[in-house]
């Protein structure tokens, strides 16, 4: 959790919820949101010119899968 807080917020185009960037792999991220579950974690690729997400992966059971994609 303290990583989660720490995170710099995603700022997306469409995006509801605060979600906060994990890791960043250039095109690709890890982000995630906190939950009444805790946390839900979710990988996106960035659109084109970065203002926007798109093909996103989220993980609500699954979480050592998270960091593999």
């Amino acid at each position: 959790m303290t990583a989660m807080e720490a995170a710099p917020q995603l700022k997306a185009s469409g995006l509801d919820g605060d979600y906060r960037i994990l890791a960043d792999f250039g095109g690709t991220m890890l982000a995630g949101a906190s939950s009444k579950y805790g946390v839900q974690f979710v990988t996106w690729d960035w659109d084109y010119d970065r203002t926007g997400v798109v093909h996103g992966h989220y993980f609500m059971e699954n979480y050592d899968a998270a960091p593999t994609l």
